[in-house]
């Protein structure tokens, strides 16, 4: 194929070049000079070359040499040249398609045959029914697969309407079983109707026995009464006789001069004056009672229309609660007016005695033997009340001349026998008799004077003692009660109203309740440091005093009050919490456990296990798992296994008595170690700087201001640091209600390790804290 060229440009090039050398002038002449039969035999010649090199046929490169070959012989028929023109053009059309292919040789594009095309084609149809096949064998399998998958749920299908058909078929025999019961619901209904009935009827007919009974018995008395005088009007003189020894023996004569009536009529006033504080009880009582009932009232209205759209009107309940105050203000003061009268004329009375003291006349009452020996006479009292009040003790004999039931008597002597103690007497005591004021009074009467004339005399002798000044109570009621006399201006009340324990804690809740509302509008108002949150106590005597608006009333409720924490502060947890915040020692407790109820109450019933979980984790973040497991385990003990929030409530408070509380716990641990002086207290920089460290989230104000409110109760920059332990646990409880009880992590990485050693020691030594305060 290289030599054609080769010869034919040789041809074309010695037409046009004669200055060539002699050798291309030769070998021009040489090739010009060839006959066609030689051309021939190079046409065969490529044509072999091109044919062996490409075996396949039809080739690209067959067909590009045949035409190359034809165009050379165009140039060479003579005659036919046109025709073979056409020839050659027809067939180039036909053989050649209008795409076009890269080449080797200049113009470097040639057109793409047919047949390559078709070849082509033919390819991609292999490659396309290849992957056809492929696809279609991949959905064969899915199909087999659906098919299976199918029968499956055949089954599964018939499985459940059999299901259906067994829960369609237990259904009604429910409904049959509903039937009949209601059907015995129906007959038991009638059956009860038909015993009330019957109950009824025999309840009338047993009415109208006993009416018949009772009109039998009046005439049997009327005539028994009448055989009676029969009887007197036949044994006249027998019966007067002992009726005049009955007299005798009954009837005891004594001297009555001034000094006897003026004991006599003190006497009388101090019942009177005993029985206004019976009334005063009373009318306390009364008011409480209504004042609780308004406001059940208006919660149970507030229940009915919480989906409509008139809510109650709070304006109603503002003049309901008004009106009954105004009311129980106008009672009171009449009262008081009346008590205060009573009180001049004891006054009065007391006054007149001590100038008939002073002025010692010899007046006797008895022999004079018997007035000195009665000096020697001894009256016993018992009290089963702890030492409160004191009864007369009244197994003992009377003595005239004594004129009591004298256990050490001069004129009987001392009883030889064992004295019996009433059953439950705690306290003796030991007084001198009382003078006798009362002439020809039945010996009956005297003794009843006699015992309410003791009586009145161990009121009087304990008038002097307040209650703190009584050593028997615990060292938070001393405060207390110190406080209430000496800096509230506080009295002794006559009687001691005894409150029940559910309505104790129901106003220890309202009292928590207004603290809430104050200190939840003293942070929405910002208010500045400067002008700080009252003293819890300093709230409740607030609280008593806008409630009962006389002070006079207002001090006697308050007495009553703490009479009624004094006899619960052991018993009562709650009570025991609240008798704290009153004494000073502590003043975040409560709003701690304010908060955790809330949390308690936020989450939806039931209240299981994973709810007390969420809870756990929500109040102590960043504990181990240790950690929440085993506050799991002890609250499983505690409530034996019935989860509420009652018992998770209960619980709380149980832990917070006893100092075990796992937040308390940690915060304790960590504050001791800035106590470098180990004074048991820090100073603001101090706390300021470990909680700083401990609790980087927490706010400043909030320290600053519990601080400040801790100072208050305590010296100046001296609060201690269990104190100081509640306040950061309240911080931490705190941050969470701020959050909405999102669970957070509060405490500093570099602290984390000492909440295993806090979970560790969780309910040892937790005791000494409470006890440190009584």
């Amino acid at each position: 194929m290289a030599s054609r060229p080769k010869a034919l440009a040789l041809v074309s090039d010695s037409s046009y070049n004669g200055s060539d050398t002699g050798i291309n002038a030769e070998r021009q002449e040489r090739l010009t000079r060839i006959t066609p039969r030689s051309q021939a035999l190079i046409y065969e010649i490529q044509l072999k070359e091109v044919f062996d090199a490409n075996q396949k046929s039809p080739s690209r490169e067959r067909v590009n040499c045949c035409f190359r070959i034809l165009e050379d012989l165009v140039n060479h028929a003579g005659t036919f040249s046109t025709i073979l023109a056409v020839v050659k053009d027809e067939l180039q059309r036909s053989v050649f398609s209008n795409g076009l292919t890269s080449s080797t040789k200049e113009p470097f594009v040639e057109r793409i045959p047919f047949f390559s095309l078709v070849d082509r084609i033919d390819d991609i149809r292999a490659t396309e029914a290849q992957h056809t096949f492929e696809t279609i064998n991949d959905l064969a399998q899915k199909v087999k697969f659906r098919d299976h998958d199918l029968q499956i749920l055949y089954k599964k299908n018939l499985a459940l309407k059999q299901d259906i058909s067994d829960h369609e078929s237990h259904q009604v025999k429910l409904k049959e079983e509903i039937t009949r019961l209601e059907g015995d619901i129906q007959r038991f209904e009638r059956e009860r109707h038909e015993i009330r009935m019957t109950f009824m009827r025999e309840h009338e007919q047993l009415k109208k026995d006993i009416e018949q009974l009772q009109s039998n018995l009046a005439q049997s008395n009327n005539i028994i009464e009448k055989l009676t005088m029969f009887k007197a009007a036949y044994n006249e003189e027998s019966d007067a006789e002992k009726l005049e020894d009955d007299q005798k023996i009954k009837k005891h004569d004594f001297v009555v001069d001034s000094k006897g009536m003026l004991v006599y009529d003190l006497y009388q006033a101090k019942q009177l004056e005993r029985q206004f504080a019976e009334i005063l009880d009373f009318q306390l009582d009364d008011f409480e009672a209504n004042l609780a009932q308004i406001r059940k009232k208006h919660e149970i209205m507030q229940g009915v229309t919480n989906n409509s759209q008139s809510p109650p009107d709070p304006e109603a309940l503002e003049s309901e609660v008004q009106d009954l105050r105004a009311g129980f203000k106008t009672r009171m003061l009449e009262l008081l007016s009346e008590l205060g009268l009573l009180r001049d004329h004891i006054g009065g009375l007391k006054m007149l005695q001590n100038q008939f003291e002073d002025e010692s006349i010899p007046e006797s009452v008895d022999r004079s033997a018997d007035t000195v020996l009665r000096k020697y006479a001894g009256v016993m009292q018992c009290s089963a009340d702890g030492g409160e009040s004191f009864q007369m003790y009244n197994n003992t004999a009377y003595c005239n001349k004594c004129g009591a039931k004298s256990v050490i008597c001069p004129h009987l002597g001392i009883p030889r026998s064992p004295i019996k103690l009433p059953e439950g007497c705690t306290h003796i005591k030991f007084t001198h008799p009382s003078l006798r004021i009362k002439t020809c009074v039945p010996s009956t009467d005297l003794e009843i004077v006699t015992k309410r004339r003791g009586e009145d005399e161990a009121c009087v002798d304990d008038e002097g003692e307040t209650e703190d000044e009584d050593r028997n109570v615990s060292k938070t009621f001393l405060s207390i009660w110190g406080e209430y006399y000496r800096a509230r201006g506080g009295f002794k009340t006559p009687l001691n109203r005894a409150i029940p324990l559910p309505k104790l804690l129901s106003f220890i809740q309202e009292i928590y309740d207004a603290r809430w509302e104050m200190e939840e509008k003293y942070d929405e108002t910002g208010n500045p440091d400067e002008a700080g949150l009252p003293r819890f106590v300093d709230l409740f005597y607030n609280v008593m005093h806008e409630r009962y608006q006389i002070p006079e009333v207002a001090l006697k409720a308050i007495h009553d009050i703490f009479y009624g924490l004094q006899q619960n502060e052991k018993t009562n947890q709650n009570a025991g919490l609240f008798v704290l915040h009153l004494s000073g020692h502590e003043d975040v407790l409560w709003k701690y456990l304010y908060m955790a109820k809330k949390l308690f109450y936020s989450k939806q019933d039931p209240m299981d296990m994973v709810r007390y979980r969420q809870i756990v984790q929500i109040m102590y973040p960043n504990r181990p798992k240790e950690a929440y497991e085993q506050m799991e385990l002890e609250y499983t003990a505690f409530c034996k296994n019935k989860v509420s929030r009652e018992s998770m409530d209960d619980h709380l408070v149980h832990m917070m008595s006893t100092g075990i509380e796992p937040n308390f716990k940690f915060f304790l641990n960590c504050l001791l170690k800035f106590d470098y002086q180990k004074k048991g207290y820090l100073s603001y920089e101090d706390f300021d700087e470990g909680l700083s460290q401990i609790l980087p989230s927490a706010s400043t104000r909030e320290r600053r201001i519990r601080y400040k409110l801790a100072e208050l109760d305590c010296k100046k920059d001296c609060v201690p640091i269990q104190r100081l332990a509640h306040i950061a646990s309240y911080i931490v409880m705190y941050s969470c209600y701020r959050s909405k009880w999102a669970m957070q992590s509060l405490i500093a990485p570099d602290y984390a390790e000492n909440l295993q050693h806090a979970s560790d020691s969780h309910g040892d030594g937790g005791g000494s804290r409470r006890n440190s305060h009584r």
